[in-house]
């Protein structure tokens, strides 16, 4: 994200010319303050060291050197509510520059696990629904925002352990079964891989392993909530529930289950 820096001039009611070096294009842009105490906005479209230099009838007399500080938060994010998830972020600029918060603590809490040599790697977690927004500020929780991002919070469950139907029953007493898995609200782009954990249980391809999209799920105006169907087959004898795990991801990141 773009920051802006300000110079002021170092003495009163004398023209100043401040020269900022551009170190990739090599150019150098002119300024004059003319005022006590003048500020001086100056854009700085990347990363990196630059230098202030501060002269007086062609004579350079005082300098400063800026170092502009670039967070990339790599959105989007979600993250399903009270799972704490990881999250790479990437700095152009020093670590130790950036902290790491969020808009308000009782929607997210934010922590970071470790330093990487792109950035860092955060943990986040979603408390509750709401709007919950990660933020990177310079130097301290209350110092200018380098970058923001919404968390896209959510819930997911599967309904077979309230709601289950019975498709079919086949010869050999082994049922067809039919649940839902819910989600509220709908975020788009996440992978849902399903894994059957009890023996005598299948999805109905015969398979113990299932994946999906978030896309792939339908509002329910009766219940507000978007759902997916699935079926499952289970065999007479060793049918005791249709147990199977969940898993949430967006990018290889896990993000829920």
């Amino acid at each position: 994200m773009r920051r802006f820096r300000r110079a002021k001039a170092a003495s009163r009611g004398i023209p100043l010319a401040a020269r900022t070096p551009d170190a990739a294009a090599g150019a150098t842009e002119h300024r004059t303050l003319n005022t006590e105490y003048a500020s001086l906005p100056v854009l700085f479209d990347q990363a990196g060291a630059f230098t202030a230099i501060a002269s007086l009838d062609g004579i350079s007399f005082a300098s400063l050197v800026i170092t502009v500080t670039q967070v990339d938060l790599q959105g989007p994010i979600a993250c399903q509510i009270g799972y704490r998830r990881e999250k790479e972020v990437l700095i152009y600029g020093p670590s130790s520059a950036v902290f790491f918060t969020a808009n308000d603590p009782t929607l997210l809490q934010v922590s970071i696990k470790e330093t990487t040599a792109r950035g860092v790697r955060l943990y986040l977690k979603p408390l509750k629904a709401g709007t919950p927004i990660l933020q990177a500020r310079l130097g301290s929780p209350t110092g200018p925002i380098l970058a923001q991002q919404e968390v896209d919070e959510f819930t997911m469950r599967s309904q077979s352990t309230t709601t289950i139907g019975v498709i079919e029953n086949f010869p050999d007493g082994a049922k067809l079964v039919q649940t839902n898995l819910e989600m509220d609200p709908q975020v788009l782009d996440l992978d849902v891989k399903l894994h059957i954990i009890i023996r005598g249980v299948t999805f109905e391809d015969s398979t113990l392993d299932k994946t999906l999209a978030t896309d792939d799920f339908i509002f329910d105006p009766a219940s507000g909530k978007w759902l997916y169907a699935y079926r499952m087959i289970a065999t007479p004898d060793l049918f005791t529930g249709t147990c199977h795990s969940i898993i949430v991801t967006q990018g290889g990141d896990q993000v829920g289950q």
